[in-house]
């Protein structure tokens, strides 16, 4: 899934959808782009479905400000 597969109408107000950045703070001066895990011990770990560590994309509503955000999910081949 690329940033433009996200484009879309807003769930709440029905207006435009963007792809925005969102940081994580690490410390001060640095920050980080968001990713996520599954906890241990989940099956999507071990079948390859979800990667660990994954990228988390975000989208917000150029209206009424609404954020989503959208975790990348590995196909299965």
């Amino acid at each position: 899934m690329d940033e433009h597969e996200l484009d879309e109408k807003c769930p709440q107000c029905g207006g435009p959808m963007g792809p925005i950045t969102v940081k994580d703070k690490v410390n001060p001066v640095l920050s980080a782009d968001l990713t996520y895990e599954l906890p241990p011990g989940r099956p999507g770990f071990w079948s390859g479905i979800i990667p660990r560590n994954a990228p988390i994309r975000s989208l917000m509503c150029r209206d009424c400000g609404l954020i989503q955000l959208h975790g990348k999910i590995k196909k299965k081949q």
